[in-house]
């Protein structure tokens, strides 16, 4: 059980392609924007952290590293964590333990090569494991992963019944593996499973629900896990397949949002930490 010094918080970000269009069925956008808005979004928030002297960790796909390898040396320079999220922003699901464990390797190698620093945690993209995943993280010694939302998104996935704290992956069939992998949720509440660590949740519901959550979790000496996108930080163009609830309260609104978020946890004595840090206190509490 982590047992937290006191109320702890990490904001994770994910750094990948913008492939929301092709996600609900429109074409492709061309490697210059989709690496572009996630590019113009990441110097913005990188901003905000320096300036709020807060280190977070990156999971970051290998595609986006391996194109903007300028932006993973300022990451690794200002002190943040950089983790696995894929070679590409595509799901992992339904592919074999080898085609997974392929990719998981190759993706580590680039990230590790143009930031400079071993990811040791991972985030699937679109938040798709398995057990071929999991085997796979294991056999490459991975410190953690932090896929599981465990609450019920429709036409995704239903995880009502996953642990919402985190906890550790039992065997899946591979005797050879004894280092333990540890999952670390992204936050829910407790009772309702809200998910009050969703970028989704947070950008089109706003503050208050999330730190009720936040307090929820504090209360059961829970670290709280949350989510933000650097395409959030930027206005994405008004296309027929980008649905409303994701263009809204993007840019200048979504800034303000997480401006507030991290005022409000300094605020009440938060305490903002990376994901390796969790999972050492994790660890030592054991």
């Amino acid at each position: 059980m982590v047992r937290p010094e006191r109320k702890t918080i990490a904001l994770t970000v994910d750094l990948e392609e913008w492939t929301v269009p092709q996600e609900f069925g429109g074409e492709p956008l061309s490697e210059k924007y989709s690496i572009g808005i996630s590019e113009q979004g990441t110097y913005r928030l990188l901003e905000i952290l320096e300036q709020e002297s807060i280190k977070v960790t990156f999971f970051v796909t290998a595609f986006f590293a391996s194109r903007k390898p300028e932006i993973m040396k300022k990451i690794v320079e200002l002190g943040h964590e950089t983790a696995n999220h894929g070679l590409r922003h595509s799901p992992l699901k339904n592919q074999t333990y080898v085609e997974q464990l392929t990719s998981l390797r190759e993706a580590g190698k680039i990230i590790e090569k143009k930031a400079g620093s071993t990811p040791i945690g991972f985030r699937a993209p679109t938040l798709r494991i398995d057990e071929a995943t999991i085997r796979a993280l294991k056999t490459l010694n991975y410190f953690y992963d932090s896929s599981i939302l465990a609450t019920y998104v429709p036409g995704r996935y239903n995880r009502l019944r996953a642990p919402y704290m985190p906890f550790v992956w039992g065997e899946t069939g591979q005797s050879d593996i004894a280092k333990p992998l540890l999952e670390i949720p992204i936050s829910v509440t407790p009772i309702l499973r809200v998910p009050v660590g969703w970028w989704w949740f947070r950008k089109n519901f706003g503050q208050r629900v999330c730190q009720l959550g936040f307090h929820a979790l504090w209360r059961r000496n829970q670290p709280v896990v949350c989510v933000v996108h650097p395409w959030e930080l930027v206005k994405p163009p008004s296309a027929p397949s980008i649905p409303f609830h994701i263009r809204f309260n993007c840019g200048e609104r979504s800034i303000e949002q997480l401006e507030s978020l991290i005022n409000y946890v300094k605020k009440v004595g938060g305490k903002f930490v990376t994901m390796s840090w969790i999972a050492n206190q994790f660890y030592d509490g054991v």
